[in-house]
This record gives C-alpha cells, structure tokens and sequence, in this order.
C-alpha cells in the first residue's frame, strides 16, 4: 500500500492547492469536490494559506550564474545562427553529376568522415538501371519521388529499405523515374 493509496479527501484538498496531484487525482478530487459543498470550501480554504504562505515569504535573490543564465536564455535569439560547421543545400542548390551508367545521376549533399556517411541523392531517369553491387559498410534509402525495384521488391514514394553492411543489392531498375535519399558508408560512395 503506498502512501497515496491512504490519502483522504482533506490531503487531496491541500495537495490540490499545491499543484502536485496527477491529471487522475485531480480529476477524481474535482469530481468529489463538485458534489460536496463542504469540500469545496475546504480546498478553497487550503488554495487561500497557500496563497497567504507565498505572499509571507521573503524573495531571495538568486546567485548571480543563475540569473546570468535566465537572461541569457530570455534574450538569446530565436532566430539565432545555425550551429558552426553545418551547412544548407536548398532544393535548387548544388550539383547533378551524370554516372557512367546512362539516366543515374548523383547529387552529394555531405559526407561526414567521422561517422563515416555519405548523404546523397541518387535520380534514375525512366527505365533506368543501377546494376547489382556490394556493400562495404551499411546502406539506408528512403525513396522521394517515382518508384524503385528491387529484384521482386518494389519500392514507392514514401518507403524506406535499409540494406546491411556485407550484403549484396541486385540491379536497382526505374520503370518511370525516381528520387531516392541514400545514407551510405563513405568508402563505399568514396570507392564508387
């Protein structure tokens, strides 16, 4: 039995003046309070030497690192500056660069050395065809546009695949084009 399980209608009155009882509790008090008058003058009473507790304490100023800290926080920015060492591509920023494979072009968006991944989109034209390759390190594709297949597996706007390190993709076709967001290992886009 916890110590909530004992509590009468007069501590959820003062519990409910202090703020501390759950959504449950206060709902459950609420209800017992709107049907009994004398309840609710009680937690009326209780709300009222809260009040008058508050009101008869001294203000204590705050160290001075806290109060640096909240006007700092008040009058920092919203807008502020992204953080150092990020960049932005906008949609019609950066550069298509054509395959060796006709209709595949790739679009490099970062590569992150340290955590060794590469960020790119990959754009297949209509009835194009990326052919079977190997995985080095882990591979994630989230497809933005059109449609993709995979052997028997078809991928639509929307769907995600993720393909483990040391597997094998078989040939990646397009019937109608599409848009994928690749995150891959860097020494394999690196190596490509």
């Amino acid at each position: 039995m916890t110590m909530r399980d004992a509590i009468t209608i007069d501590d959820l009155a003062a519990l409910d003046a202090l703020g501390v009882l759950t959504a449950g509790e206060r709902a459950h008090f609420r209800e017992i309070a709107g049907a009994d008058a004398s309840v609710r003058a009680e937690a009326g009473a209780y709300r009222e030497a809260c009040v008058s507790i508050a009101e008869s304490l001294e203000p204590v100023e705050p160290p001075a690192f806290v109060k640096a800290r909240i006007l700092e926080a008040i009058q920092r920015p919203v807008d502020a500056a992204p953080p150092l060492g990020s960049h932005t591509i906008r949609s019609g920023e950066g550069r298509w660069f054509a395959q060796p494979i006709p209709g595949i072009e790739v679009k490099p968006l970062s590569v992150d050395k340290d955590r060794r991944v590469a960020t790119i989109l990959m754009k297949f034209a209509p009835g194009a065809m990326f052919p079977a390759h190997d995985h080095g390190g882990a591979e994630e594709c989230y497809v933005l546009s059109g449609s993709v297949r995979l052997g028997n597996l078809s991928l639509n706007e929307g769907d995600f695949h993720h393909a483990p390190a040391d597997s094998r993709h078989g040939n990646l076709v397009s019937d109608n084009g599409c848009v994928l967001l690749l995150l891959v290992d860097a020494d394999d886009y690196l190596a490509a």
